[in-house]
């Protein structure tokens, strides 16, 4: 990757939409979380069935993300709105007890959080004109705060490059509507672009929000220092932080109802999980039929070796048979399949907090079969690539499967 990758990208912003500075487009979308007693088996199946029907829906765009962020619970606003509704002679007694839930709340457990879930899609390209290919190119050269000015400028009160997108994205929004999915607001698209750069920092969240208004320069308005210890340093003006992400290496052969999200939320601390997804390629020396065809030479080889060595690997190479099958299946029927990147990202003070929390993580998730790694080498990509911004690229930690069994999740 070459620098101009590790700096923010976007260089305009439109209701959910943001510009990148290729001239691709994603859309941003906040889905709610869905909660279906464990009782009612009917709905859970009818509720799978239409997030089976809205990510099918999303193959045209070849690529899709999926974002869990923990986002703090301002409690005083929320007192505030129940201490409007207290009569004259109860309100100083109401304000003393709430004032009194808050402190204890914070005092035992922290920070209050809740985990709200992001999609981000991407939208197909416009043809940019010449001369503004020439002038995004420019905005990441020698004078990029000038030249982004201008390119931004031209792009939305000469072009109003969002128009072209009009029509996609309603049609988008038509879709998601079967999971609620909710159009986020300008505001909140550059805020949730900021957002990667304030992990663990205090920051006041009207001021960047003011910030990113008057310059999407602001995004990543945050000192960057990958460390040799497997981390990423930030800073701003409140303080530091420490981020590392935890990308998943393997999941189990077997994933129905292992409920990755449930256990991810139950762990006692913040957490991010994202998700990338690009469906994969159908036909072709690189599609997946090409790889499971060379995948099952591979398979045949290791079991004649080891048929005639007496290795004790046969049985793990009968079910690595048995799933390539499946998929060979899935593919003769044109089922839909995704290659995928998923990681999870904490953030913590000190190493020793952040060396805690990717312990907990390894040992929960190896309870259920999921392999989760260091990525030591690879923090600062992983950092990068998770934002919403960003598609997958390097084949790095990708993973593969169907999208229904991706679902069961």
């Amino acid at each position: 990757m070459n620098k101009v990758d590790f700096e923010n990208r976007v260089i305009s912003v439109h209701d959910n939409l943001a510009l990148r500075d290729d001239g691709s487009v994603i859309a941003m979308y906040e889905v709610p979380a869905s909660i279906i007693s464990s009782m009612d088996v009917e709905g859970k199946i009818k509720f799978k069935k239409r997030t089976e029907a809205v990510f099918a829906s999303l193959a045209p765009n070849l690529s899709f993300d999926i974002g869990m962020l923990p986002v703090p619970i301002n409690l005083e606003e929320r007192f505030g709105a129940l201490l409007e509704d207290c009569a004259d002679d109860t309100y100083d007694m109401a304000l003393y007890f709430l004032e009194k839930t808050n402190e204890d709340l914070y005092g035992s457990i922290g920070q209050l959080i809740n985990y709200k879930f992001f999609m981000t899609i991407p939208l197909k390209s416009f043809e940019v004109s010449g001369d503004i290919k020439q002038m995004l190119k420019d905005a990441w050269g020698r004078f990029k705060e000038k030249a982004v000015a201008v390119v931004r400028q031209t792009l939305e009160f000469e072009m109003n490059w969002y128009e072209a997108y009009d029509k996609a994205n309603r049609d988008l929004e038509l879709n998601l509507s079967l999971i609620q999915g909710r159009k986020i607001t300008k505001k909140e698209t550059g805020f949730y672009q900021r957002v990667d750069y304030l992990r663990g920092l205090n920051y006041n969240r009207d001021e960047e929000i003011a910030s990113i208004e008057s310059s999407v320069q602001n995004i990543d308005d945050t000192v960057i220092e990958p460390l040799s210890n497997g981390v990423i340093g930030l800073k701003n003006s409140y303080g530091k932080s420490l981020v590392k992400a935890l990308p998943i290496a393997n999941m189990p052969n077997v994933v129905n109802n292992i409920h990755l999200v449930e256990h991810a939320q139950k762990l006692p601390f913040p957490i991010e999980l994202h998700w990338k997804f690009h469906f994969s390629k159908m036909k072709g020396a690189f599609s997946l039929a090409s790889k499971g065809e060379r995948a099952s030479d591979r398979i045949k080889e290791n079991q004649i070796e080891a048929y005639e060595n007496g290795s004790n690997q046969k049985g793990s190479l009968a079910t690595a048979r048995i799933i390539l099958d499946e998929m060979t299946d899935g593919v003769d029927n044109r089922e839909l399949f995704v290659n995928y990147l998923a990681t999870f990202v904490v953030a913590g003070q000190s190493m020793r907090e952040v060396n805690y929390y990717k312990k907990i993580i390894q040992s929960d998730m190896k309870d259920i079969g999921v392999q989760v790694v260091s990525g030591m080498s690879d923090q600062l990509y992983f950092f990068y690539k998770n934002r919403f911004i960003e598609t997958i690229g390097r084949k790095r930690q990708i993973l593969y499967s169907s999208y229904e069994t991706f679902i069961s999740l």
